[in-house]
């Protein structure tokens, strides 16, 4: 059985009381530890990282800086990398 590589998917989220479609790109092709995530705000994507943490957990990269609203989409952004 081969390596199966990571590969960008889509996932639908909640944000500001209206559903919408995120693009979710693995930076390493073999492990989960680093995404970039776009998320469309007024038509143009919005670019985050998430990567994973010591104890495997995946945060946003300078989650400070980062809208609050975007912010809160953590842990449904961590579920759709986990199950991906």
């Amino acid at each position: 059985m081969g390596i199966r590589k990571l590969t960008r998917f889509k996932v639908k989220v909640m944000l500001d009381g209206k559903e919408i479609e995120v693009d979710v790109h693995p930076i390493n092709t073999i492990q989960k530890q680093l995404y970039q995530i776009y998320i469309p705000i007024d038509s143009k994507p919005y670019r985050i990282h998430m990567q994973i943490n010591e104890e495997g957990a995946f945060r946003i990269a300078l989650k400070d800086q980062v809208p609050q609203n975007i912010a809160q989409l953590e842990s449904v952004l961590e579920e759709a990398i986990i199950n991906s």
